[in-house]
């Protein structure tokens, strides 16, 4: 007996991504990762000592990444 199956909907219900990014900031190479999901956006930035560490997007570089990513420049 063949089985058929018939899709009649289909809805994404959650989804999450992570990007990383080696970034040359005014002659600061950085690099960044970007974790997004439907309710949040957060940024984390490498530390050569105690590795990814969650970032401060309110001023100084990171104020200026997350200015880039955005206006969807970063893609």
């Amino acid at each position: 007996m063949e089985n058929t199956v018939n899709v009649k909907g289909k809805d994404e219900v959650w989804w999450a991504t992570t990007n990383e990014y080696d970034l040359d900031v005014n002659g600061e190479n950085l690099s960044v990762r970007i974790a997004e999901t439907p309710k949040s956006t957060e940024f984390f930035v490498w530390n050569e000592v105690t590795g990814w560490e969650e970032a401060d997007t309110d001023e100084g570089i990171m104020a200026i990444v997350y200015e880039t990513w955005s206006n969807g420049e970063l893609d």
